[in-house]
């Protein structure tokens, strides 16, 4: 069993004076100094309170430990007693304090040490200091004999010792408990308490080390010698703290229990027992989004409790005031950031916080300290509505097994301790920043396909939020989201809500949001890229407000002159959309060269056709005859006529002209029927006359058959000769020039004489 070191180092003589034993109705102030760390607040039954503050620097380790004595009015200057060892121990953290009248017993944890109990009398300055080798320690004061008792845990064991008013043991007491089912308990926290009648009531909470969610708490009921009379245990809630009212036990604590009642995962429990260790009655106190973090009690002689109630961060207080049964009369809330509480015997409510927070939520360390009046109050400061609900119980205790038998302290020599008066100065101070609001910005109205995020929140300080978004076959809900973003895939009209909770109510605001069908544009060219300009213009489902194009062109339409990519950006007021597209003309491609080539206009004979037309191009071997594509090349001209050819490239026609004549190259030869041969110059030879045929051969009859004349070739004529005048008969054979042919033709020819 491992037991307390005491030793005592008393010191006398210091002073500090007070104001009065009455301290101001409410207020709420803060520290002028830095480099403060606070440690607890302690309050007496007189509802007087002295703070606790270690450094600076506010480290870990604090060479320096204050007390602050915040009795009096005067709340601009307070009083304190520094405590310094003067060698290498420093302090680390308070664990447990109390104040009874003028008395205050502290039990900080040290450093190269082991803990120390300073106890010393505000008013006087004097002061004892002994060091313990347990840290799960709590006290109380014997009203009658002025003892303090000092009740420790250490896994299955406790320990009571009674020291008298200058620190001297008059008498120790060990227990162990036997019947706990954890196989490496450690204990949590250990509390007592002491009625003058009925004698001591300690409590020690144990948690299992391989888990340490399994907790069982134990509360023993002890005569003022110490021997045990009633013993309980009970694992539905950890006990936190343990109060004697004037009718009984209040036992106040966190639960991890599901309720039909709360969704929240721990919530705080209040068991009122008699003197005997029965349960009277037991609530639950719950909040939406309020999860456990601190509570307080006190209790007042006609029977009515002061309950004070935290969460996690900014304004997460609840005081409330409640009858006999734990019914609540009337609730407020305050935003001091996971201050510190204290229920105070005259009903008001004492908050310490050692950090502060903004609008952001961001969190920087300030001491600040508030107290209310008896009905909630804090002069110049404001208070929150609150929604805190309570809901009966049942609760069961068990019998378990207890051994106890007498103890002893043993002593070890503490560090060396310095006490010297200071003081502190304080400043008015409720520079809150606003509450957790539900109210948000959003855009009314919507383009379908875009996304919203909501703008400017007021609910980073909310202990819960939640989104819920209806409409279009849509039914949504995040929880604990400090924005809401989301894409809208369909138009038509929907509801967005937010509800944030804080004080344990929640607050609701909400938006309609209407979604427009989606703004779709396209720029469209209004002929193929072939050669600048290209008329270059925006089609869309819907009018159009705003039009800026990568040109700085601002119009509906613009002319591209040159290859590029051309981007449009347009807005209907409500959508946006935009279009890119890549312009290459096909005349650039050509480089300068033709884009076809034909040969040079012809000339043929009817008789030739068709004529065979062959365009060639070094960019495509796709053209059109007239515009129409007519099969495999060359073209068949079938007829004179001026035609047209297109080399079909990258969708573009570039065209030449081309013209066809036609000849008829038929032979066509005349020969005269008379001629007169007497030298006049005229018709002087029979010949043959016309085109297309080349001379073969002419030959003459006389009416009786007999040939009188024949020439070939050029020379084919007859000059008459001596023939006498008369009808002749002549044939005249040729060669078509166009296709070598033989043909012949015969007829009568008069001379003349």
């Amino acid at each position: 069993m491992r037991s307390f070191f005491l030793f005592t180092t008393i010191l006398t003589g210091i002073f500090i004076p007070h104001d009065s034993l009455c301290q101001g109705t409410s207020y709420q102030i803060t520290i002028d100094s830095s480099n403060y760390k606070l440690g607890d607040m302690l309050v007496n039954e007189n509802s007087e309170y002295v703070g606790v503050f270690f450094g600076p620097p506010p480290n870990l380790w604090s060479p320096e430990l204050f007390l602050v004595d915040f009795s009096g009015n005067d709340i601009s200057t307070k009083p304190a007693y520094r405590f310094f060892t003067g060698g290498n121990a420093t302090f680390r953290w308070l664990i447990r304090g109390h104040s009874k009248g003028k008395r205050v017993i502290i039990y900080a944890f040290m450093e190269f040490t082991n803990p120390a109990i300073i106890s010393i009398d505000m008013s006087t300055g004097s002061y004892w200091v002994k060091s313990a080798g347990w840290s799960r320690t709590d006290f109380a004061f014997d009203e009658t004999s002025n003892n303090l008792a000092i009740f420790g845990g250490n896994g299955i064991n406790a320990r009571l010792s009674i020291l008298d008013s200058a620190g001297m043991e008059e008498w120790t007491r060990d227990y162990t408990i036997n019947s706990t089912g954890f196989p490496s308990p450690i204990s949590d926290k250990a509390i007592i308490q002491f009625h003058p009648v009925f004698g001591y009531y300690g409590s020690v909470t144990l948690y299992d080390s391989d888990n340490p969610s399994l907790t069982e708490s134990f509360i023993l009921h002890l005569g003022q010698d110490g021997l045990p009379l009633q013993w309980k245990n009970f694992d539905s809630f950890q006990l936190k703290e343990l109060y004697t009212g004037y009718d009984g036990l209040y036992l106040l604590g966190k639960t991890d229990a599901e309720f039909s009642f709360t969704n929240n995962t721990s919530n705080l429990m209040l068991v009122k027992m008699d003197w005997n260790l029965n349960v009277q009655w037991a609530r639950v106190y719950h909040a939406s989004s309020f999860e456990y973090n601190k509570a307080t009690l006190s209790t007042a002689n006609d029977g009515t409790l002061t309950l004070g109630y935290s969460t996690f961060g900014a304004f997460p207080v609840i005081l409330a005031k409640l009858d006999a049964q734990g019914n609540i009369l009337w609730q407020k809330g305050y935003p001091l950031f996971e201050p510190q509480i204290d229920a105070m015997p005259d009903g008001s409510l004492l908050l310490a916080a050692a950090n502060h927070f903004d609008s952001t939520g961001a969190i920087f360390p300030k001491i600040i300290i508030a107290k209310t009046d008896s009905i909630g109050n804090i002069e110049g400061c404001q208070s929150f509505p609150t929604c805190l609900k309570t809901n009966t119980v049942s609760f069961s205790v068990n019998d378990f097994e207890l051994e106890n038998e007498p103890g002893s302290l043993d002593t070890i020599l503490p560090p060396n301790f310095f006490v010297e008066p200071t003081q502190f100065t304080f400043s008015d101070f409720c520079d809150i920043p606003p509450a957790p609001s539900p109210e948000f910005s959003i855009p009314d109205t919507i383009c379908a396909m875009d996304s919203i995020t909501t703008l400017a929140p007021a609910n980073v300080n909310a202990h819960g939020t939640l989104w819920h978004l209806t409409g279009n076959d849509v039914d949504s809900i995040w929880a604990d989201s400090l924005t809401f973003r989301y894409r809208f895939h369909k138009p038509g009209s929907y509801t967005l809500s937010q509800t944030v909770w804080f004080l344990g109510c929640g607050h609701s605001a909400q938006h309609t949001i209407e979604v427009v069908p989606a703004l779709e544009a396209a720029i469209v060219a209004d002929a193929k890229p072939c050669e600048p300009p290209l008329r270059l213009k925006i089609e869309s489902n819907k009018p159009l407000k705003e039009i800026l194009w990568n040109t700085g062109d601002t119009a509906a339409s613009i002319e591209a002159l040159q290859d590029g990519t051309y981007a449009v950006s347009v807005s209907d007021g409500y959508c946006q959309a935009g279009d890119t597209t890549q312009i290459a003309f096909a005349s650039t491609l050509l480089g300068g060269q033709p884009a076809l080539t034909l040969p040079s206009d012809t000339t043929i004979c009817l008789q030739d056709l068709p004529f065979a037309l062959l365009p060639l191009s070094p960019f495509t071997d796709s053209f059109l005859l007239n515009f129409n594509p007519t099969g495999q090349l060359p073209f068949s001209l079938e007829e004179g006529s001026t035609y047209i050819v297109s080399a079909v490239i990258e969708g573009c026609l570039f065209n030449e002209t081309f013209h066809l004549k036609l000849k008829d190259c038929n032979p066509a030869v005349y020969l005269p029927n008379a001629f007169s041969p007497n030298g006049d110059g005229i018709n002087d030879s029979f010949f043959p006359q016309g085109k297309n045929f080349i001379p073969s051969k002419l030959l003459i009859f006389d009416r009786w058959g007999g040939m009188i004349h024949s020439s070939e070739g050029l020379s084919a004529n007859w000059d008459g000769g001596n023939a006498p005048a008369g009808v002749y008969v002549y044939v005249f054979e040729f060669l078509d020039s166009r296709t070598h042919e033989k043909k012949r033709t015969e007829g009568e020819v008069t001379l003349v004489r």
